[in-house]
C-alpha cells in the first residue's frame, strides 16, 4: 500500500475517533484516542533525552506522559486554531518535566549552585593545576563546608538494585543486585586451588 494511502487512512482514523469523542466524550472514547496517539507520546519522549536519570524509571515517565496526553485530549479546543499534535507535544513534554521536577531532590537554586561549584573546580584547576579541596571549594563558592556536603550528597542519584546493569537483545539481562559481591560467599579461586 502506498505511503499516501496509509497517511490518508491514519487521518481518517483520527477524524473518526475525534467524531466519536465529540459525540460521546466518555472514558472509552478518550482511551481510544490515547491508544491512537501513543506513538506520539513515545516519539515526544524519545526526543527529550530524559532517560539519562537512573533514579527515574522509564515506565513511570511513560505513565506521566500518557496522563499528559489524557488531559490534552480532554482540554483540547479546536476553535483555538492550534493543531492537536502541536498542543499535545507541548503538554506531554510538560507532564514529563513536571514529573522529573517532582522527583528531583534538588531545587533550581541547588542546581544553579552545583553548576557554580563545577565552574569553581574548573577555574581552580586551570589556575593551580590541581583540584581544590573541600574547604577551598566552599570558600570559592561562598558556602559552608556543611552546605557543600549536603548539596553533593543530595545530588547523588539513587539507584534501584532491580535496575538493569546489562540488557540483552531478547529482553533479559543482569540486575544491579546480581552484580553485588557477597562478602560471606567462599572465594571460588580458593576452591579451585584446593
Amino acid at each position: 500500500m502506498p505511503a499516501r494511502n496509509i497517511a490518508v487512512d491514519v487521518e481518517n482514523e483520527a477524524a473518526s475517533l475525534w467524531n466519536a469523542y465529540r459525540t460521546d466524550p466518555s472514558e472509552s472514547t478518550v482511551c481510544a484516542l490515547v491508544e491512537f496517539y501513543l506513538p506520539l507520546v513515545r516519539q515526544t519522549m524519545s526526543s527529550m533525552s530524559v532517560y539519562a536519570r537512573a533514579d527515574m524509571d522509564r515506565d513511570d515517565l511513560l505513565q506521566h506522559a500518557m496522563m499528559g496526553l489524557w488531559t490534552t485530549i480532554v482540554r483540547f479546543d479546536e476553535a483555538r486554531g492550534v493543531s492537536f499534535r502541536s498542543f499535545a507535544v507541548s503538554r506531554i513534554r510538560g507532564a514529563v518535566l513536571d514529573a522529573l521536577r517532582q522527583y528531583d531532590p534538588l531545587t533550581r537554586t541547588d542546581r544553579a549552585l552545583l553548576k557554580n561549584l563545577q565552574q569553581c573546580v574548573v577555574d581552580y584547576a586551570e589556575q593551580y593545576e590541581m583540584a581544590p579541596d573541600e574547604e577551598q571549594l566552599a570558600v570559592d563558592a561562598g558556602i559552608s563546608v556543611e552546605r557543600l556536603h549536603s548539596l553533593t550528597e543530595r545530588a547523588q542519584p539513587v539507584l534501584s538494585l532491580d535496575a538493569m546493569a546489562y540488557e540483552d537483545s531478547e529482553g533479559g539481562g543482569i540486575n544491579l543486585v546480581d552484580r553485588l559481591v557477597d562478602e560471606n560467599a567462599p572465594d571460588p579461586r580458593l576452591d579451585a586451588v584446593r
